[in-house]
Order: C-alpha cells, then structure tokens, then sequence
C-alpha cells in the first residue's frame, strides 16, 4: 500500500465564509493485490470541518494500512466486516479522511478483482443518469456574472450559491441568479456558518419572493440552538453540513431538532459504510439527505460519490465531479466531470470504473508512507 500527498493547483481561487483555497490538497492511496491489481483511494481533509490535518491523515492512513496488511478478504461480506473493524480503530474515528482513502481503496481494489462496480458492492447501481448541480462561491461580481452565465449555458438545473458576504449583497446576488436563470431552477443557499441566527432569518426573510429552496449551514456547526431557531423560523429546508461529521453528530442533531436535512460527504464522513450508516439513521427521523463534495476532490472521490449516488437514489441533490473544471490537471484518464444540464454516466465498470494514470499521480503527489 502506498500513500501519497496531492498538491493541484486550482484555475482560479475558490472562496466561502470559512477559508479560500487555491490548490486541492488531500491523500491519495494506492492498495495493491497479490496479483498486482491496484485500487484507489481519496481523502480531502479539512481542519475547518473535522479537525484533522493533511499530515495527521497521512499519518493515520499508513497506521491503518498496517492493520490491513496480510488481512485475507474471500467475500464480500468478509471484506465490508473487515473495514467495519477498521472503522472502529482510533485512527478510524479521529481522522475520517484517512478512513475515507483506505476504505474506497479497499472497495476498489476488490471490485476490479471480481469484475464488479463499488455501487453493486451495495447492491446499488440501477440509475443510468445523474444529476448534479452548479455550486457558485463567493467570486467578485464580474466573475459571479460570468459564472450565472456558464450555469445558464449548460441548463443546469440545481444550483448551489455561497453566501454569507453580508445579507444585502447575497440578497442582491440570488435576485441577479433567479433573473438570469429563471423561475424553474432550483436554487439554493451555503452559508458555511457565515450568518448569525438573526442574520439567517433576515437573509431568508429578504428572499422570500426569489424561490429559494434550501440553506445549509447557515450557523457556525457548534451552534445547534441557532441551527435550530433558523430551521423553526426560516420557513424553508435547513441542511446541516459542517455539522454533521459522525454518527454521533447526527444524534446530537436529531436529539436537537435542529434541521431536516444533512450533507453527507464521504471524506468528511469516513467513508461508504459510516455515511450509509449516517443515512439510515437519518432516513428513520426524517430527514433527508444530499450527497455533497469537497473542493479540489479529484475523479477518484468524484467516482465515488457517483457510486453512494447510485447506492442512494433517494438523494435530494448531488454535488461534485467538476474537478476539470476546477483543477489544473486530474488524475485519470478519462473525464468523468458533468455535462450539459448537470448529467453524468453511470460508472459500470469493475471498482469504480476510472483508470488512474500513475504517472500523473507521481508528478503530483508525493510518496509519503509505503506500507508492506
């Protein structure tokens, strides 16, 4: 097994209310069968959302990687009961990004050794088109302008705008959206915990007449009272995102009453298993659930969440697989971004259905732990 560090730069710098990054930063791993079959795996760690650090990961990724060295999988049955067991470990459940890299690695490897696709691991993968939607962060005016006019272009029909900018501006701009994109698409709101309460309630009580479906995180993640107040008042879907990293979050929510709608990521999450989990659980309180990315996420974990997206159809709205639109250079061989009105393939090949190119991986990233 070997991990690596990614460093892609980005084609221009991407902003919300918590950072502002220029390059995609995460973990790629690479775990090997005896018969030289490789799997893949991404982790995107995010110290603002989980607390863990690149270095932690790569850290915690080489320690799990010795508890799976010399592990026999004969099922699959054995395989999911033994990245359960893993899930369970310290490193586990600190660093979720390294989880999230080892286990789809895992999921990967043994998907192309017996010819099946990480969503029928799951029993999933009955949907033949997918829908993604336009996420839009915090630009200048010019460049949020000519992002409207990409999103009009393309016809997409789910659209997800950054705000917490300052509740006029943001008002201003999701008027600018609903006239340039029309009435019949969905558009909703990501504060990222930019807003108070009362700034939350203001913002939604100033776009009433403008159709916004939803806001996600419109408080900072500690704040589950807020959360709540905005979800009782506000008068339209709230959908916890920084808030909701673990099984245990989702509890706490719930026991809250805080929102009707979580933000499942798989490497903020640990991972198809604690995020199936985490969807179960949700589904039993009725809650609903999208299936959201991290910035900078390359085809590997774009592939992936394709895969939870076939494995959950019952998703409310689907983010990611933009990353050639957003990264300077991917690292498969194919492009497996979205197309014209958010649509994308199913991945129906063995794993999860891309072709890493190795050599892009090795120019840029850089072999960190080699584990035997």
């Amino acid at each position: 097994m070997r991990l690596y560090r990614l460093v892609i730069p980005f084609r221009l710098p991407v902003s919300h209310s918590l950072a502002e990054r220029k390059q995609a930063e995460g973990l790629v791993v690479i775990a090997r069968g005896e018969d030289g079959t490789c799997g893949y795996g991404e982790g995107t760690p995010r110290q603002y959302v989980t607390g863990e650090t690149l270095a932690e990961c790569l850290d915690a990724g080489r320690d799990l990687g010795h508890l799976l060295v010399g592990r026999a999988v004969e099922s699959v049955s054995g395989l999911l009961g033994l990245l359960r067991e893993l899930g369970e470990t310290q490193p586990a459940r600190l660093f979720p990004s390294a989880l999230c890299a080892i286990e789809i690695a895992c999921m990967d490897l043994w998907g192309r050794k017996i010819g099946l696709p990480v969503s029928g691991i799951f029993k999933g993968g009955g949907t033949e088109v997918f829908t993604y939607s336009a996420v839009l962060p915090l630009l200048s005016d010019e460049l949020f302008d000519r992002f409207l006019d990409l999103t009009a272009k393309n016809r997409m029909g789910f659209v997800k705008i950054k705000v917490g900018a300052g509740v006029e501006r943001d008002v201003e701009r999701i008027r600018r959206a609903r006239l340039r994109l029309g009435e019949t698409v969905d558009i909703r709101v990501d504060a990222n915990g930019g807003y108070t309460p009362h700034e939350a309630l203001d913002f939604l009580d100033r776009s009433r007449g403008l159709m916004v479906s939803a806001i996600e995180q419109p408080v900072p993640k500690e704040d589950l009272d807020g959360m709540q107040l905005v979800s009782d008042k506000g008068g339209i879907l709230v959908i916890a995102d920084e808030s909701l990293c673990s099984m245990e979050d989702a509890e706490r929510i719930v026991a809250a009453s805080a929102c009707r709608g979580f933000s499942v990521r798989l490497s903020k999450c640990g991972g198809f298993l604690k995020s199936l989990a985490i969807w179960d659980f949700a589904s039993k309180n009725g809650i609903a659930c999208q299936i959201g990315s991290h910035v900078g996420e390359t085809a590997i974990l774009a592939a992936a969440g394709r895969h939870l997206a076939a494995v959950r159809p019952d998703h409310i709205h689907l983010e990611g697989s933009f990353s050639r639109r957003l990264l300077a250079e991917d690292l498969v061989v194919e492009d497996v971004d979205f197309g014209p009105k958010g649509h994308a393939r199913a991945l129906c090949g063995p794993g999860l259905g891309i072709e890493v190119a190795e050599s892009n991986l090795s120019r840029l990233g850089v072999l960190v732990h080699r584990v035997t």
